[in-house]
């Protein structure tokens, strides 16, 4: 995984989701806990989009929530790792910087990979708060001009 192509917002996105992870007591570093993190960053592209787009950003926050709390939990304060289903979001959101014709991936490129990820609870949180692709990239292009 290259981080020099990511954006700060993105690494500072992907912290806050270890940080949750960590605090949780997680073992394993999910996509709910980045895109809850990617969600609630302030100044961060994802709050915009979601606004834009008209939805409300805490029952989806909620959703997330209640995922991650029924993950499994240790005590010790081990670091999290990235999970399979992480490192997939990670490479699905650098292919969507390529899609985007972007030198870097960020939160937005996150959100799209998330949509994607039907197999986990993110996606389906996602789906459900009626976030779609073709939203998405409408919501995007009014963003970026």
């Amino acid at each position: 995984m290259n981080w020099d192509r990511f954006t700060e917002k993105f690494k500072e996105a992907i912290q806050g989701a270890f940080e949750e992870a960590k605090g949780r007591g997680n073992p394993e570093l999910t996509p709910e806990h980045m895109i809850l993190a990617a969600l609630q960053q302030e100044g961060g592209v994802v709050p915009g989009v979601l606004d834009k787009l008209g939805v409300d950003p805490l029952p989806l926050a909620n959703r997330l929530r209640a995922a991650l709390d029924r993950l499994p939990k240790v005590q010790g304060g081990a670091e999290p790792v990235l999970s399979r289903s992480s490192l997939h979001l990670l490479d699905a959101a650098h292919a969507q910087a390529r899609f985007f014709r972007d030198d870097f991936t960020s939160t937005e490129h996150l959100l799209a990979a998330g949509l994607e990820a039907q197999d986990t609870e993110a996606g389906r949180a996602l789906a459900a708060s009626n976030v779609t692709r073709g939203r998405l990239l409408a919501a995007l292009q009014e963003i970026r001009g």
